[in-house]
């Protein structure tokens, strides 16, 4: 199967990024949509809290890893500096 790369929006506000099937338009008659999340593990959401669903740009998905490795390097640095506090004290 096919992915494109998308963008649902959830009935609480939040974006999630996925690989949306290529015919994602002809799969919502169902009740779920089987996407794959950023790792590339499939992910089923359910249709009724899916407010919106995009496709995005490759610029869009770049930013959105981008961002998210941003976010991972300042939890393990805050991870370290609360460590060091703790040592020193």
């Amino acid at each position: 199967m096919e992915y494109i790369k998308g963008s649902l929006i959830i009935l609480d506000g939040r974006e999630v990024m996925v690989e949306l099937p290529k015919d994602w338009n002809t799969k919502l008659e169902s009740k779920f949509l089987v996407c794959k999340n950023f790792t590339g593990d499939n992910t089923a959401f359910i249709l009724e809290s899916v407010f919106n669903i995009r496709e995005v740009t490759d610029v869009v998905w770049n930013n959105f890893l981008t961002r998210l490795k941003l976010a991972k390097e300042e939890a393990k640095r805050k991870i370290a500096q609360e460590a060091k506090k703790k040592v020193v004290v």
